[in-house]
């Protein structure tokens, strides 16, 4: 029954896992500059894109596991009534978190900044190999003083509640005392403050991005875009506007004459933008000359529709966070137990549905996997849209 429920459990996720490298390949070549396109930044964005992916798929898994282990009344069955078969399976699941999310913090303190910063320094130190790999170590390495940062406080903070509290200790006692109780299990602290402080980062991007993109992108499917015909010719005559100052750009400075760092910077971001409208303006005329364009007064219906319920679902799920906040609110304790307080007064949409579905596999997984795939797509059509902002600059 071990291997029955492992192989139960984990084949979906192989699945999804095989989906999610398909979709993590394709969408990065889709997006990428065919003009620009460089083999180590596509392998570096699809395995971070994968790794990422990896990492949300897991949370189903791990629920779908649990739930195969209890009954509906919260006991376990008979082949988990032994607590070492259940520490037989936590330490699968439990390896993978460490896995995947290890790889989360080696690609985003270490992989992906120092080809960023290498790539960054291209325009302006052409041809000058060693200098840009010395600028991009030196970025790099205050992302990995960063991270130590990260995993002495996490290693250390836990700790700070249990010094004594007798008056007369120093500081330097403080620190013995610090040091001679390090053990093991710090190690695993530092590594959970470490992606605590990258989720709150995340969490900051997923209300931005996803919340903008949950209600935009059913907004976009009702209400439809413009016409192809009217896009192609707005983009020849912003690509022809383009042109002509890329062509006065380079004639200002012909081939014996040195270009200045500002002025090949601008003329990065000219050519940048023409091969974004130039792959806008392939897909606009490849859709004019589809199949399905040809007969777009059919599924221009069934396109609303799907708009108006993933409309729906994105209101169902802003009832269900209100409802659940407020919940949290009317039986407050402290914040210890705030995600694991009861006494639900409030019914949640989206906690009946998971409860009902939980009890048939796979729905349940289903709609888990569902529900994760909306949120994903949700935030990278908020981020297509709304692009990459730090304050007022894009």
């Amino acid at each position: 029954m071990l291997i029955l429920a492992s192989v139960g459990s984990w084949l979906p996720f192989a699945i999804v896992a095989l989906f999610i490298i398909f979709f993590s390949v394709i969408f990065t070549l889709r997006y990428q500059q065919k003009r620009h396109r460089n083999y180590a930044v596509t392998l570096v964005c699809s395995v971070s894109l994968i790794i990422a992916l990896l990492t949300s798929s897991l949370l189903p898994t791990d629920i779908i596991l649990v739930s195969f282990m209890k009954y509906p009344n919260g006991t376990y069955k008979e082949w988990t009534v032994n607590q070492t078969t259940r520490d037989h399976i936590q330490k699968y699941v439990e390896v993978g978190y460490y896995v995947l999310y290890g790889l989360v913090i080696l690609m985003t303190f270490l992989i992906n900044p120092f080809l960023f910063f290498y790539y960054e320094e291209k325009q302006e130190e052409e041809g000058q190999t060693a200098k840009r790999i010395r600028s991009a170590a030196k970025w790099t390495a205050g992302f990995i003083i960063f991270l130590i940062i990260l995993i002495i406080l996490g290693v250390f903070f836990p700790q700070l509640a249990t010094l004594p509290s007798i008056n007369s200790t120093s500081e330097w006692d403080n620190v013995k005392y610090l040091i001679d109780h390090f053990d093991g299990s710090r190690v695993e602290d530092s590594i959970s403050f470490t992606i605590f402080t990258l989720s709150l980062i995340g969490f900051f991007l997923l209300t931005v991005y996803t919340g903008y993109g949950s209600i935009a992108c059913p907004l976009s499917l009702i209400r439809g875009k413009r016409s192809a015909r009217l896009q192609q010719a707005t983009i020849e005559e912003q690509r022809a506007e383009l042109q002509n100052q890329i062509r006065v750009l380079k004639l200002r400075y012909p081939r014996h004459v040195p270009m200045p760092a500002r002025e090949k910077r601008k003329l990065a971001e000219l050519e940048q933008q023409d091969a974004a409208l130039s792959v806008n303006e392939v897909s606009i005329i490849t859709v004019r000359e589809s199949f399905f364009f040809k007969f777009r007064c059919i599924y221009r219906p069934i396109q609303m529709i799907v708009g108006l319920l993933l409309f729906c679902f994105a209101i169902l799920i802003f009832i269900s966070l209100l409802l659940s906040n407020i919940n949290k609110l009317m039986h407050f304790v402290s914040f210890k137990q705030i995600f694991a307080q009861g006494n639900q007064t409030l019914p949640n949409p989206i906690d009946l549905v998971l409860t009902w579905t939980g009890k048939y596999y796979p729905i349940s997984y289903i709609f888990l996997s569902g529900l994760m795939i909306y949120i994903i797509f949700t935030s990278l059509y908020g981020l297509q849209q709304m692009g990459i902002w730090y304050f007022w600059i894009q």
